[in-house]
């Protein structure tokens, strides 16, 4: 073997690493533009594909990424105490102040509601998100640095993924406000989807709470509107 081979293969996971931030910070800021809506789903779908290729490429195997099957178990059980908290807490919330749950995004039709909460947030969004940044994001990171700095860092990095999103979203004043809010709140989310994975040593449990913070308070005002 060559030194450059040496080398190489002693630093194939932070040329992953590199690949990995290149590859989102890309499509984060090029997806609205070039990619239309209805094309969303499908283009994440392929991303995940590509970001799995990615985790190969950087010398990942499933435990690294929260995927071994000895696991599952203990991420349903995470994931799922996550999933009943939320949907207490929902009910609660709508039987307090059931107009706070009034919002224009819930005059679909039930198929449409079951859609969105069954294939296109699962599979656009909490499968997509969570393998990159709890999935292969944080074990490579974890490759190179001790547990807890490692989930630090891809919290951060999922706070700032969101940026875009705001940018897109709001026009006017409020807009640093907008901006700080939304990377403060999904950092701290992206720390607490980043906990469940280690805690567990599945990526499920992160899953099902990302799912779970993303749907459920969508299905609890359609139900409540319907």
């Amino acid at each position: 073997m060559s030194d450059s081979d040496g080398w190489l293969a002693a630093h194939r996971d932070l040329l992953a690493l590199g690949v990995l931030v290149a590859v989102l910070a890309t499509w984060n800021l090029t997806r609205d533009p070039l990619v239309p809506g209805s094309y969303h789903l499908t283009a994440n779908v392929l991303l995940t594909a590509v970001v799995l290729g990615v985790a190969g490429a950087g010398g990942l195997r499933a435990a690294d990424l929260g995927l071994r099957r000895a696991s599952l178990g203990s991420g349903f059980a995470y994931g799922g105490v996550v999933v009943g908290v939320v949907l207490a807490g929902l009910v609660v919330a709508v039987l307090v102040a059931p107009r706070a749950f009034r919002d224009d995004r819930v005059d679909v039709s039930l198929g449409r509601m079951l859609f969105e909460v069954l294939v296109e947030i699962p599979l656009a969004t909490v499968m997509f998100e969570e393998v990159a940044f709890r999935g292969v994001l944080l074990g490579l990171l974890r490759k190179r640095l001790p547990t807890w700095p490692a989930v630090v860092v891809s919290a951060l990095l999922f706070g700032l993924w969101h940026v875009d999103g705001v940018l897109h979203r709001h026009d006017g004043p409020g807009l640093a406000a907008a901006v700080a809010g939304t990377v403060l709140a999904t950092t701290v989310a992206g720390l607490g989807f980043a906990w469940l994975r280690v805690r567990s040593d599945s990526l499920v449990a992160p899953m099902l709470a990302h799912w779970a913070t993303n749907s459920l308070a969508f299905v609890v005002a359609w139900v409540r509107w319907h």
